[in-house]
């Protein structure tokens, strides 16, 4: 899972609004 670690840090994501993949899970899990 090394490579989504990283891509969770470094890629944001212009569909979700330019949040990372990991900050978009963190707000829908709550």
């Amino acid at each position: 899972d090394g490579w989504i670690e990283d891509y969770n840090e470094i890629h944001p994501h212009s569909a979700l609004k330019m949040a990372s993949p990991r900050q978009f899970i963190r707000a829908k899990s709550n």
